[in-house]
Order: structure tokens, then C-alpha cells, then sequence
């Protein structure tokens, strides 16, 4: 589980390294022991992280090489070198390490379910659309023509 702030890049001559800056100072308060969660609410211009920076759990091969890499060279509580991203600089708090392993069947049971009736619905529109098409006449005209009179 990770959690995050992103210190935004708005292009201009010398917003990188301001923006850069930024990111390291919030990440030096962190390491100084300030609260993480504090800083993501104050500091960071993800939108797509929620309170406190958080962003949920990622798979392998789901970031970016960049910030793989930089989560993997910390352990859990630990935070990350500033990672450049594609839309600014990232101060990355690793909370959870969780090594890659195959899952018990209990904890993807309802993703399994959710999975085959989703591939069951799926098959099943497509059938009654085909159906559909067999049985339903559609006359398109290209020019508009009085309803109920034929040419």
C-alpha cells in the first residue's frame, strides 16, 4: 500500500527545479518525522490520490519503472527518493510491502464471481443482440419520405 504527494509541474522556465525543490523539502519534513498524510493534504495536486496521499495497493508492472524502482529500494514506513514523474515530482511513502504470490482461493472468490458472471452477461447481450438482428427490420432512407406512403 502506498501512499503519495505530487508536487505539480507547470511548465515554465525554471518550474522544474522549483518544483523539484518543493517535492524534496516535503519529503525531508517526512523524513523528519511529519506526518505524511498532513503534508499529502496540503501539499499534493494528485487527483487521483485520496486523503492523506493514499493510493491503494499496486501490482508489479502496474507503475512506472521510475517509481517501481524507488518503491522497492525502501522497506515498509519508508520514504522514497523524489521520483520524477510525467506530471511533476512524487514523494512516495511506502506503508506495505506484500511479496507477489499466488492467492488463496477464499481471497479471490468474489473477484472470480464478479469475473465469470461479468463473462456471462457479456455473452449473453451479445447472443440477444445477434437474435435481435435476425428478427428486427430496419429500413434506413437516405431522403425523407412521408410516413405511410411508398414511392
Amino acid at each position: 500500500m502506498l501512499v503519495t504527494i505530487l508536487a505539480r509541474v507547470v511548465p515554465s522556465p525554471g518550474d522544474f527545479d522549483r518544483a523539484r525543490a518543493i517535492a524534496e523539502s516535503i519529503r525531508q519534513r517526512a523524513v523528519d518525522g511529519g506526518d505524511f498524510g498532513a503534508l499529502a493534504d496540503k501539499h499534493s495536486d494528485d487527483l487521483s490520490s485520496g486523503p492523506g496521499g493514499e493510493l491503494g495497493w499496486f501490482r508489479a508492472g502496474e507503475m512506472s519503472p521510475a517509481v517501481e524502482e524507488a518503491v522497492r529500494s525502501v522497506g515498509a514506513g519508508g520514504i522514497a527518493p523524489v521520483v520524477d514523474g510525467d506530471n511533476g515530482y512524487y514523494v512516495i511513502k511506502v506503508l506495505e510491502h506484500e511479496e507477489q504470490r499466488v492467492a488463496a482461493l477464499d481471497e479471490v472468490r468474489e473477484d472470480l464471481r464478479d469475473y465469470i458472471y461479468g463473462t456471462k452477461a457479456e455473452d449473453a447481450y451479445a447472443e440477444l443482440m445477434a437474435q435481435l438482428r435476425s428478427e428486427i427490420y430496419v429500413d434506413i432512407r437516405t431522403e425523407r419520405e412521408p410516413v405511410g406512403e411508398t414511392p
